[in-house]
């Protein structure tokens, strides 16, 4: 858990959105965690960033979302040029995503870059195919506080899905001053995963 005030602060004096800040602190733990493995790859990780998308006219229910891929510059050892230049990705894509001439573009885009994962999954080589190495999503939660029958709810940690051949998932949630960070990994191929967690919160201290 990391306090919301203290991150909207720190993106706020480089310019940045909250989002841009949690995709560098992720990609500065799993810099840390993969250089201690000694599996930091010379490129660098690309993420899979959730994107919020104006809904259709016919405002049907769920959620208007897409994904693009965003650089985390895990190959940059300095904190400062690693976050600018994740926050120059992000940018990048997300004018990319909104800047489709129309919903059907945009579902036709989506389509195109899932092809190759679905073609790789029939023939049994999901995890050859992901145009990302993992998926950070930040989910805006409750403001203020929940309560069950009087009890107030003190933390909201959030769990998600891993697909074939993922090995990592990072969701984040918002709720009543604080960012919930969710980790979901594979055992086997993220070993101690309770790093990552230690590693975020340092990164931020980094940052700072």
């Amino acid at each position: 858990r990391l306090g919301l005030a203290r991150l909207k602060r720190l993106a706020k004096s480089r310019g940045a959105t909250l989002n841009d800040l949690v995709m560098a602190i992720c990609g500065g733990a799993l810099r840390r965690y993969l250089l201690e493995q000694d599996a930091l790859p010379e490129q660098a990780l690309v993420a899979n960033m959730i994107v919020a998308v104006t809904r259709g006219s016919d405002k049907s229910g769920g959620n208007a979302i897409a994904s693009a891929q965003v650089s985390l510059a895990t190959h940059l050892e300095d904190p400062v040029q690693r976050f600018e230049a994740v926050r120059s990705s992000c940018q990048h894509a997300k004018e990319l995503i909104h800047g489709m001439p129309s919903p059907t573009a945009l579902n036709i885009y989506m389509g195109l870059i899932g092809l190759p994962y679905m073609l790789f999954t029939m023939l049994g080589k999901a995890e050859k195919a992901h145009a990302q190495n993992v998926i950070i999503s930040n989910v805006p939660g409750p403001r203020g506080k929940l309560y069950f029958m009087g009890s107030e709810m003190e933390a909201y940690y959030p769990i998600s899905a891993l697909f074939h051949g993922q090995a990592l998932n990072i969701t984040v949630l918002s709720y009543a001053g604080g960012l919930y960070f969710g980790f979901t990994g594979c055992a086997d191929k993220v070993p101690h995963l309770q790093r990552l967690a230690v590693y975020t919160g340092e990164a931020i201290d980094e940052l700072e």
